[in-house]
């Protein structure tokens, strides 16, 4: 089975989007005023002004073809960047291999946009086994059209790519994409510098409403990391609230507005904590137990005619350790559990559990009642409250 890492990701709320990246339900009006240009440039990988937020992986169909290039087995797909009006197909990529049976180690990026990749260079990798599966990884610059003419008609947009298949000599059927960079831009405003940092949400090359942003006084905030809104939302610095704009798609050049937000900094972030009520929730004397081999039991859960609730999870998944260390403490989960049998599957370790249960993302509940029947599952995180009535189903 495919590994569907960057699916479970947008479920989860994890890494994808961080916690306090609310979007409004409705578009907010314009912030009056000029507002204060912004020009933005590549942001430094190392800079602690890096996003600590990522977009899900895009999914790329590949199809079988014959190449006049490099290595074997070719596949090819097309990524749709830009304004819609402006992508055409898409751009041309090309996966293959060197030696037959092995795992795919060569990628072709059409960088000119002629649609051929002839005159291409291969992007080479090792590919290395992880977690059971063979993983092929590259880092690659894409092309993204915003204009038909113009100094920012085609802009870099730096990515990483990854196919992933079980087995050295498969042939995946997609591959996946996601933006490898950032952008930096400074201000200055009644004689306060600010630094405003953009990262597209969405893996689309467009900057604009549904990315990532955030701001902070240069000097005096903290590295703006974990403090990214999605646009159009407002941030938080220097004790007050503000409003990005971009100017055209590019992700170039903006505006930054002040914004009155009706709440202040304080109250705002107690909002939009996500975790603060299991945080707050009562602690059980004892953690929920959970059993890690899962034939022994379902073995004991059938002799004793009891239900079982199997977690499905991986040592890289971030909301599930969160949910270990958050709701699995919680009195009410804990007092929920009693006369349960529970078990954590790692999802990456016992594939023909996942299989047999159809797990696609991480974390997965799956709530079987005394017989072994399924009653319920769930998938993505869940907090103290409905971790409580997910466990509750089991004793009606």
């Amino acid at each position: 089975m495919p590994r569907r890492f960057v699916i479970l990701l947008a479920l989860l709320g994890g890494v994808v989007a961080p916690a306090s990246a609310d979007e409004p339900k409705k578009p907010a009006p314009r912030p009056k005023g000029d507002g204060h240009a912004v020009t933005f440039k590549p942001g430094d990988p190392k800079s602690p002004l890096r996003p600590r937020v990522s977009p899900a992986g895009t999914q790329i169909k590949l199809t079988a073809t014959d190449l006049k290039v490099d290595g074997k087995d070719h596949l090819i797909g097309r990524i749709p960047l830009g304004p819609k009006e402006l992508r055409g197909e898409g751009q041309l990529i090309a996966l293959a291999r060197t030696e037959a049976g092995k795992p795919y180690d060569l990628l072709f990026v059409d960088t000119n946009r002629d649609g051929k990749l002839t005159d291409e260079k291969a992007i080479t990798t090792k590919p290395n086994l992880t977690r059971n599966d063979w993983w092929s990884s590259f880092e690659g610059t894409l092309k993204v059209a915003h204009a038909k003419t113009g100094a920012d008609a085609i802009v870099d947009y730096p990515v990483s790519f990854w196919a992933v298949v079980e087995k050295p000599d498969q042939t995946p059927d997609i591959i996946r994409y996601s933006r490898r960079g950032f952008s930096v831009g400074t201000v200055t405003i009644e004689k306060e510098e600010y630094t405003v940092t953009v990262s597209d949400g969405n893996n689309d090359g467009v900057i604009g409403e549904k990315d990532f942003w955030a701001v902070s006084r240069t000097k005096n905030d903290d590295p703006v990391s974990g403090k990214f809104r999605v646009m159009p939302d407002y941030c938080w610095a220097g004790g007050k609230a503000w409003k990005l704009e971009m100017d055209g798609t590019a992700g170039g050049s903006g505006k930054l507005y002040p914004f009155d937000p009706g709440i202040t900094q304080e109250a705002d972030e107690i909002k939009r904590d996500q975790y603060k009520a299991d945080r707050d929730a009562p602690r059980a004397t004892k953690p929920v137990a959970f059993e890690k081999d899962y034939e022994k039991a379902m073995k004991r859960a059938a002799a004793d005619k009891k239900p079982v609730f199997v977690k499905f999870e991986t040592e890289w998944c971030g909301p599930c350790k969160t949910m270990t260390s958050l709701v699995f403490t919680a009195k009410d989960v804990a007092d929920a559990a009693d006369g349960v049998v529970c078990v954590k599957v790692d999802g990456d370790e016992q594939k023909e559990l996942v299989k047999q249960y159809k797990v696609e993302a991480y974390p997965t509940g799956v709530l079987l009642d005394a017989t072994g029947q399924e009653i319920s599952r769930f998938v993505g995180y869940r907090g103290v409250k409905a971790m409580t009535e997910e466990l509750k189903k089991l004793k009606k």
